[in-house]
């Protein structure tokens, strides 16, 4: 079965906004300022609504949720709260100096 296009994007996106808060805590891991890609995900989600969704798995499923059963990170963070900073404080500035 494949996806649609708007299938596609969803899962890209999302894909992306999962990628972001590993970018960040590996560059604050390397004494870097932290820094995470933009992606198009900035684009496509004016409205948080795929921000509001991962956060609100992450927050419901809490150290069930997949992407932090993985363990990717070595930061103590929670997972919702990594990812809100590396929204709010990297991405989102800079998707609003676009507009």
């Amino acid at each position: 079965m494949r996806a649609s296009a708007k299938q596609y994007d969803k899962f890209f996106d999302r894909f992306e906004y999962l990628v972001s808060p590993k970018c960040f805590e590996q560059e604050k891991i390397t004494g870097a300022s932290g820094w995470a890609p933009i992606g198009r995900f900035s684009w496509h989600d004016g409205n948080r609504a795929i921000f509001d969704e991962i956060v609100g798995e992450a927050n419901e499923q809490r150290s069930e949720y997949p992407p932090v059963k993985a363990k990717p990170f070595a930061s103590s963070e929670s997972f919702a709260m990594l990812l809100k900073k590396v929204y709010t404080d990297q991405i989102m500035p800079l998707a609003n100096r676009r507009a």
